[in-house]
């Protein structure tokens, strides 16, 4: 049999030629995938911050809009409840962000019932008839579930969402919240008429009438460029709660929050004038409203200014905020940072 000890392989220079070309295809491919990378992270940053700042601006907005839903008119003069207190109260600053703090949010927090009474703990008649809780300024709030009831001391309550009663005594833990909701002390009395009821046959009362808690909700920015909603007892300069507060995180990386007013005084259902340009227009807002106005606020303008979380390399020295908004001045940054600036008129309500 004829055998060929001849091997064929590659030269030296068809290794070095094949080298070279793979070289060049994983150096374009590398290049390729940086580029588009670096565009993925700067789409997904511009992304991210439209996504925040349209999140949050909504939120803030649509707040403002049920702004002193359930407060009733002339609270503000009754100091059997909180003397000179505001639907809305306004904090402005010309060389930092602004606050607001909105009041009127109710938060189901039970039913009423007789002072002392749980769930099934009180006889009932059989429907379609109900007991009666008697006047009384005392009264329990009961959780139809049976999860703990939180209605802080000093915060202002609403029955049936019309009856308005202050908390003014109970036993309260460390953060303020009442420890025994079945002992709560108010303001003034209730009025008689307030049913109990029950629906399983059991003849144990089981339901009341819905209580509320009014709730203030600051909306600030705080030291880290956070947008911040606080509920209860915030305190707008500092952007801070305390131990009885709720807060939510709303948005990061938020450069600036301007709001502007504009108001109707005289209550005659037409924007009053802030220049000489006749009919509403932009120019009829104000930055600070005096504190006998607060009541008269019939519209806000929200400005919210968001940034991207990291810098474009492609946008160097093109990152600048607007140099006005509202009553604040900006300076120039020049820097990589892509911003959104988001502007919305929002009409109030109930007012």
């Amino acid at each position: 049999m004829f055998m060929s000890n001849e091997c064929k392989g590659y030269t030296i220079i068809e290794l070095i030629m094949a080298l070279a070309i793979g070289s060049l295809l994983v150096a374009a491919a590398t290049a390729t995938y940086v580029v588009q990378n670096r565009a993925y992270i700067t789409q997904e940053s511009v992304s991210e911050v439209n996504t925040q700042a349209k999140i949050s601006h909504d939120i803030v907005a649509n707040e403002i809009k049920g702004a002193g839903f359930g407060w009733p008119l002339g609270m503000d003069l009754d100091e059997t409840l909180l003397a000179g207190q505001d639907f809305m109260t306004p904090t402005n600053s010309t060389n930092s962000t602004d606050a607001l703090t909105i009041y009127g949010g109710l938060r189901y927090v039970g039913m009423l019932f007789q002072q002392g009474a749980g769930l099934n703990t009180l006889p009932c008649p059989s429907l379609p008839d109900v007991y009666t809780i008697p006047k009384a300024t005392s009264i329990a709030v009961v959780s139809p579930s049976g999860e703990p009831v939180r209605v802080p001391l000093g915060q202002i309550i609403s029955i049936d969402a019309h009856e308005p009663k202050q908390v003014t005594n109970c036993t309260a833990g460390s953060d303020g919240i009442c420890t025994d909701p079945a002992n709560l002390v108010l303001s003034s009395r209730i009025p008689e008429g307030f049913p109990m009821w029950d629906t399983d046959g059991d003849n144990m009362c089981d339901r009341g009438r819905p209580v509320y808690v009014y709730e203030d909700h600051t909306y600030c920015v705080d030291a880290s460029e956070t947008l911040m909603r606080i509920r209860r007892g915030a305190n707008p300069a500092t952007c801070t709660g305390t131990v009885t507060s709720d807060i939510d995180e709303l948005a990061e990386n938020i450069e600036d929050f301007q709001i502007t007013y504009a108001l109707d005084i005289d209550d005659n259902g037409v924007i009053d004038e802030q220049n000489a340009v006749p009919g509403f227009d932009a120019g009829d807002f104000v930055s600070v409203v005096a504190a006998n106005d607060r009541n008269f606020i019939r519209a806000v303008r929200v400005n919210i200014l968001a940034m991207t979380d990291r810098e474009d390399p492609a946008f160097d020295g093109q990152g600048n905020p607007p140099s006005v908004i509202e009553d604040r001045n900006h300076t120039a940054t020049n820097d990589k940072f892509r911003r959104r600036w988001m502007r919305t008129m929002v009409n109030i309500r109930n007012r």
